[in-house]
């Protein structure tokens, strides 16, 4: 069974995961959460010049959807990555800004069997 649950987290903690469950923190740890009405397009977000993050234009709050991708990875096994301070996988995920998984996270996600069986199969909690 496959779990996204809200809770209070310890201070800075934005999100956790574990095998099947991700824990998000009921206020962004304390920024407030983003949630992107319209998560395919990005014409609230601008870039910046060499980084794979965009900046979001609005409020400065935690990216519900970075964090969701991030733990979602986190629960498949990926370990945070030092060598990429602008990448999904870097530690802390600053508020304000949004990061895409690479190719290969996605690739990830879908050879995980037991998990995209999961998904395919059971309401999400």
């Amino acid at each position: 069974e496959w779990n996204v649950r809200v809770a209070d987290l310890p201070t800075g903690v934005l999100g956790q995961a574990l095998p099947a469950s991700i824990t998000v923190d009921v206020d962004a740890a304390g920024f407030g959460w983003s949630v992107d009405p319209t998560p395919f397009e990005d014409e609230e977000f601008a870039a910046e010049a060499g980084l794979s993050a965009l900046d979001l234009g609005i409020a400065g709050g935690g990216d519900l959807l970075t964090v969701l991708w991030h733990e979602l990875l986190h629960s498949l096994g990926a370990d945070h990555d030092e060598a990429s301070p602008n990448g999904l996988m870097a530690e802390p995920l600053p508020p304000g800004q949004r990061r895409f998984p690479r190719p290969q996270d996605v690739e990830r996600l879908f050879a995980n069997e037991e998990w995209l069986e999961s998904v395919l199969s059971e309401e999400v909690q």
